[in-house]
């Protein structure tokens, strides 16, 4: 529903798409492989894009509230 909503609408760009789609994957695989083992380097690799995803959004949000005034 994300890409359907805010990429395939181009509220949010491709790239936050592709990356959202790899977070979902990883979560999906920790939560129903066997075994699942994630590096320290994984992890901070995706800390920053991750954060940019967010404030990416919050910013969404602000403007949403600021039209509904």
């Amino acid at each position: 529903m994300f890409g359907l909503y805010f990429i395939k609408t181009g509220v949010i760009e491709k790239d936050f798409g592709k990356f959202y789609s790899r977070l979902f994957d990883l979560r999906h695989t920790g939560d129903y492989d066997d075994f699942i083992d994630s590096t320290k380097e994984l992890v901070l690799d995706l800390l920053q894009p991750a954060v940019n995803l967010i404030m990416k959004i919050e910013l969404i949000i602000n403007e949403s509230d600021n039209e509904d005034q």
